[in-house]
């Protein structure tokens, strides 16, 4: 038998490889647009991505698993890939980004499906500037106080989000037209009801409050998270449209919640230290999970 060739290699090993973080622009950077026109994936449809993908899964992963195994449940090739671009545009879908590991550590910690579907809102308010604005503001102001089950009147939401929108496109010089304005107060509402902070509606175009008040501890260290991620600071965490999406954009709201996450699932090794003094509040918060 003739001689074989070694197929050993030589010289130094090679390093392992390093997965760059693909980090998500500053909120600040992101521009005010109609996009979230076109994003409208349900919750519970990323929910079944990640609960059939592999553990930490890779983008193509989660792409084979949406589209391949259609664990999007589309009829059609076509509506798969669909699906999948605005799982996307609205979640990321990319282990690269920090955010998008963050929000998958909450998402595994959670058992609360209600409280999971809060996660995924908080996450299409940091891809989405339109709605990030809309959540913190005429939302925030009209909801945020609330407690579960309150009624609040459809028809007077809907004018807070349209009068907001009109003046945001004034200010920023967005020319949005009034066709346009319109389809983001629908599509604002839509995904209300669909990520539970609206509920079923009644006589008269009243609806039922839920999610606003039923935040537990993994959509708040998401929360943090997030605001941290996209350069905020602690002089300014009470201000978090994070916050103040879940409801909590007040003082006594939001150190309520922090202390009472504290007391009552104990010290653990994901929230470390929170701290309140003077007009500055921290949230000491283990790392984000590695790529």
């Amino acid at each position: 038998m003739g001689s074989q060739r070694s197929t050993t290699q030589r010289g130094p090993a090679r390093a392992p490889k390093v997965v760059a973080d693909k980090r998500l622009p500053a909120g600040a950077q992101q521009p005010y647009t109609t996009r979230m026109l076109n994003a409208s994936a349900r919750p519970d449809t990323a929910l079944n991505v990640f609960y059939f993908a592999p553990t930490n899964a890779t983008r193509a992963q989660l792409r084979a698993t949406a589209v391949d195994e259609n664990m999007v449940m589309a009829p059609t090739m076509a509506a798969r890939k669909s699906a999948w671009s605005k799982l996307s545009s609205l979640y990321v879908m990319d282990r690269r980004s920090p955010e998008f590991r963050a929000m998958t550590d909450a998402l595994a910690h959670s058992t609360d499906t209600q409280e999971r579907t809060a996660i995924l809102m908080l996450m299409a308010m940091r891809n989405d500037a339109t709605f990030r604005e809309v959540m913190a503001h005429p939302v925030a102001r009209t909801l945020g106080m609330l407690s579960h089950g309150s009624k609040v009147d459809l028809a007077g939401l809907k004018r807070a989000i349209s009068s907001h929108l009109f003046l945001l496109s004034d200010e920023r010089q967005l020319q949005w037209s009034m066709p346009q304005v319109k389809k983001l107060t629908d599509t604002t509402v839509a995904r209300l009801r669909a990520f539970g902070v609206l509920g079923r509606a009644l006589k008269g175009g009243v609806a039922v409050t839920r999610a606003s008040s039923t935040f537990q501890r993994e959509a708040l260290i998401f929360a943090a998270h997030l605001h941290y991620l996209s350069g905020g600071h602690n002089h300014n965490l009470l201000g978090s449209p994070y916050f103040r999406g879940l409801g909590l954009g007040d003082e006594g709201s939001v150190e309520h919640a922090l202390v009472y996450n504290q007391s009552s699932h104990g010290a653990t090794e994901r929230v470390l230290r929170y701290r309140a003094q003077g007009g500055i509040r921290e949230l000491d918060l283990s790392p984000v999970p590695a790529a």
